[in-house]
Formats: C-alpha cells, structure tokens, sequence
C-alpha cells in the first residue's frame, strides 16, 4: 500500500511541476479569475458527483475546517496565478516551493512540536535544490509576480498544515469536497465582483490549459 501511495506522490508532483507552464499559457487566453473558476468548479463538480450518496455524513463541524482549507487553497492559488502574470513560470515554481520551508516552522510555532535539526537541514537543501533547477537569473530583480508568489507560498503552508491536523480528525473525502466547493465559491464571487460580467463562455479559443491542475 505505502508503494502505491509513493507512485501516487510522483505523478502528483509530476502535474504539479508541469502546472505552471500550463497556467503560464492559459493566462494567454483567460484571465486568472476564469482559470480559478473553471479549476476549482470541475474538481468541485467530479468530487460531488462520486461523493453525493454520502454527503449527508458530512458533520458541521467538519464544514467549518473544510472550509478554513478551502480559503486558504484559494487565496494561495490566487496570488500564484496573478503572479504568474508578472514573472516566469520558473521562479513562480520556486517561490511557490518556499512553502516547504513555512510549514515546519507553523508546526513549531503553532503546535510546539520540537523540530530536529534533520528536518531543518531538509527544508533547507530542498529548498536549494529546487532553486538550482527553477531559477534562471537570480534574486536581482524581485518583481510584483515575484512578491505576490511569495505572498501565495505563506497560503499554500497553512492549507498543507490545516490539512495535515483536519485529516487525523475527519474524513479525507468530505475535507476534499468542503475545500473544493468553498475555493470554488470564492473564485465565482471575486469573477463576479473584479469583472463585472460573465463573458467566460464566450471565450472562442477555449484550451485545456486552463483546466489544468
């Protein structure tokens, strides 16, 4: 079973990696609004339909933690796709991987649980390794998509670290769909109020980039 959920693990890493080129060329034909809407609505809609014989089990309290997740999946995949307008898909990988870094020090400050130096000096050569391959010209010109990408790796470590605490707690497939339909709620409504109108459908050069995790 852990071989399997190791193999499940590369090919999550593998479309992670690969993400960011395709919302780099999404963001050639929509705007970060519509990709969000259209992401988070089709995975809302999937987990819904294979998860709607049970949806009475969910609990309220359950909803309440699904939903904290589910902002914060929002707010960080937003600021990764408004960034990735102002930066390249190389250092918006990198900057989104800091997230890594982050969590280890929630836990510590959160939950005060004592870090080993292995865990530190992970993070660390991780965080090195994935900066040899992402960045292409350095530090030396920090931009606007570069900040808002930094602003989504904070997002990104409280929804890895809420997911890893509610998980222990609540089932894994009511956690998903609550998160889900919360992100998707939330990209509707900032569609709505930041554009005004919806013109999502009449978009002619309609791509499967945009629908890409």
């Amino acid at each position: 079973m852990k071989y399997i959920y190791k193999v499940a693990l590369f090919f999550v890493a593998i479309i992670w990696g690969t993400g960011f080129v395709a919302s780099s060329l999404a963001l050639e034909t929509f705007t970060p609004n519509e990709i969000l809407v259209i992401r988070f609505s089709l995975a809302f809609v999937v987990l819904l339909v294979l998860n709607f014989p049970r949806l009475k089990q969910i609990k309220k309290k359950e909803v309440l933690k699904g939903s904290l997740v589910g902002l914060f999946l929002y707010l960080g995949f937003y600021f990764q796709t408004v960034g990735l307008q102002y930066t390249t898909p190389s250092k918006n990988a990198f900057l989104t991987a800091v997230n890594i870094v982050i969590v280890p020090f929630l836990a510590l400050i959160v939950l005060r649980e004592k870090l080993s130096y292995k865990t530190f000096a992970g993070a660390g050569v991780t965080l090195l390794g994935i900066g040899f391959i992402s960045l292409e010209s350095g530090f030396q010109q920090m931009n606007q998509g570069d900040l808002l990408t930094l602003v989504c790796a904070f997002f990104f470590a409280l929804q890895i670290f809420l997911t890893d605490i509610f998980a222990k707690e609540m089932k894994t497939w009511s956690l998903m769909l609550v998160q889900m339909g919360v992100a998707s709620l939330l990209a509707w409504l900032s569609f709505f109020f930041s554009q005004g109108s919806f013109t999502l459908f009449d978009q002619i050069n309609f791509t499967l980039t945009s629908m890409y995790p």
